[in-house]
């Protein structure tokens, strides 16, 4: 399974490994109909070891927000050369806090991820780390760049990287056409507090480590959880302070100065184009309209009758909402629902354990971190968990609208274009009588809807099969073409395989290669080719 085969329609998708300029100078120019894809958010991930010999090439762990805006349109200046002149692309990305400050303590980050990233903070020094100067000292320089004093912003201030990356696409040939509001519904929760007088408080007792895991049919104990590893955490005690200088004067209370914000609810999607004339099929995304949309008004009003606005007397109002319609373009504010990373998978024999499957898997907890055994092959440290996928949903909306539901021409990859109706629909029909024999009548002459109706498909070009608008040689269309250049796990072609489309995806971590080819096996076993 290879490139060449996904382009040569003999295969229906493939995921390559390698750097992602590397594979893209594989694919020839224009062939891509839609890109999807999320890439590495600045300094939130690192998704390679530290001596993995594809670190330099890992993007998001760059030391400046510059530099890794510069990368990131490199990668898609590529991506435009293999997308067709009518192609459409779509970019996942999201914002990060400076800080700077170093007082963000000695993890920013739980379980595996924040390993990753321990280190000094700013200014932080052994010297001033008191009794955690040997420990602190061990943990190394700090690395991840966002936490690191950075120039021309201020600890707090948002980075901006959509707008940045926004901007620099633009600049860099794009057709910037939306910056869609991907709103989630159940965010991260954030400390977000404003000024206020607290009561002085004193820990007696630490937060322990709890050795429960859910679904076990134990019960939990504790209500907090991390979601890398399953380790639940014990609440801290307080007890009110005796009195101490700060809170004393005060009766018993200090003030907290917490510097509010709304809590961060929302990606963006940016949506390019390579030219002025992309292909898109909104009737494949538009949305049925409320009854809200429809016609309210019954008579004039009296405030407006003597002036001459009353909707009865505005001669136009009867021409506007005649043909009502029956669905509306999606807005710009999309939400999709939650859609639950339940897998487990195993590198060194290539297991995936998905739902009731996981209960199978041994977990030892007596060195205070959960160990995971797998049933198949007993390893414990080949488990692959990946930190950032988005809901399928997400591709397959942006595939929908930018692919052809009916195919593409094998011969010049140009896709078929709806050949649609508008029907006019009484939504008041009369009943039949003596005058109206056919019922077809409506009792409200302004009340229609208009109802579009796919009643076929068409190719939208002219190649040698063809002659004088004339199909000389009929052809069955072949599926459209999907770039995913940053794979991850594979959610972007497991949209793509669900809505017929091929799909490529790239992918620099061996092992989250290997685990979305599972996963995409898994979704489609039987027409996975």
């Amino acid at each position: 399974m290879s490139i060449p085969d996904v382009l040569a329609n003999l295969r229906s998708w493939h995921v390559a490994v390698g750097h992602v300029s590397t594979v893209l100078a594989e694919i020839p120019d224009g062939v891509i109909h839609c890109s999807v894809s999320s890439p590495p958010y600045w300094g939130l991930r690192s998704y390679l070891e530290d001596d993995d010999p594809s670190k330099a090439d890992e993007i998001g762990s760059e030391k400046t927000s510059e530099e890794y805006v510069e990368k990131v349109v490199a990668v898609y200046r590529e991506v435009r050369r293999v997308l067709r002149d009518d192609g459409v692309c779509w970019v996942n990305i999201g914002d990060v806090y400076a800080t700077g400050a170093g007082k963000v303590g000695e993890c920013p980050g739980g379980g595996e991820q924040g390993d990753k990233w321990r280190g000094y903070r700013g200014g932080h020094t052994a010297e001033q780390a008191g009794k955690n100067a040997k420990r602190v000292h061990a943990m190394g320089p700090m690395t991840q760049p966002n936490r690191l004093p950075i120039a021309g912003l201020k600890p707090g201030d948002m980075v901006g990287i959509p707008w940045r990356l926004a901007l620099a696409l633009q600049a860099d040939g794009w057709w910037l056409r939306m910056d869609v509001i991907w709103h989630k519904r159940s965010p991260m929760p954030e400390s977000c507090n404003g000024w206020r007088w607290e009561r002085c408080r004193v820990k007696v007792k630490k937060g322990d480590r709890g050795k429960q895991r859910a679904g076990d049919g134990q019960p939990l104990g504790h209500p907090n959880c991390d979601h890398s590893d399953g380790v639940w955490f014990g609440q801290a005690e307080y007890t009110p302070c005796p009195g101490c200088p700060k809170c004393e004067p005060n009766g018993g209370l200090v003030l907290r100065k917490g510097s509010w914000r709304p809590t961060k609810a929302h990606d963006y999607i940016l949506q390019l184009a390579k030219s002025p004339q992309y292909f898109c099929d909104a009737q494949a995304v538009a949305e049925a309209v409320t009854g809200g949309a429809h016609h309210r008004g019954d008579g004039v009003h009296r405030k407006s009758a003597d002036a001459g606005h009353g909707i009865r007397q505005n001669e136009d109002y009867g021409a506007n909402v005649r043909e009502l319609v029956t669905t509306r373009n999606p807005r710009s504010v999309w939400t999709f629902s939650t859609e639950s990373a339940a897998w487990d998978f195993c590198l060194a024999c290539q297991s995936l354990y998905l739902g009731a499957q996981r209960r199978g898997i041994e977990i030892d907890t007596s060195s205070g971190r959960p160990v995971r055994t797998c049933p198949i092959c007993n390893s414990t440290d080949d488990w692959v968990d990946h930190f950032a996928t988005f809901p399928s949903a997400l591709p397959e909306k942006c595939i929908r609208v930018s692919t052809s539901e009916k195919g593409c021409c094998p011969e010049c990859g140009a896709q078929w274009a709806r050949v649609i109706e508008k029907r006019r629909t009484a939504t008041r029909p009369a009943k039949k009588n003596a005058i109206d024999t056919t019922g077809k009548a409506n009792r409200d002459p302004e009340r229609h809807v208009t109802e579009t109706v796919t009643i076929g498909w068409r190719r939208t070009c002219i190649c040698s099969r063809y002659s004088h608008q004339r199909e000389i040689e009929p052809y069955d269309p072949i599926p459209p073409l999907v770039l995913d250049p940053f794979s991850g796990s594979g959610r972007t072609i497991i949209a793509a395989r669900r809505l017929n489309c091929r799909a490529i995806g790239i992918e620099l971590n061996p092992a989250y290669a290997t685990l979305s080819e599972s996963l995409i096996h898994e979704d489609q076993p039987l027409f996975n080719t």
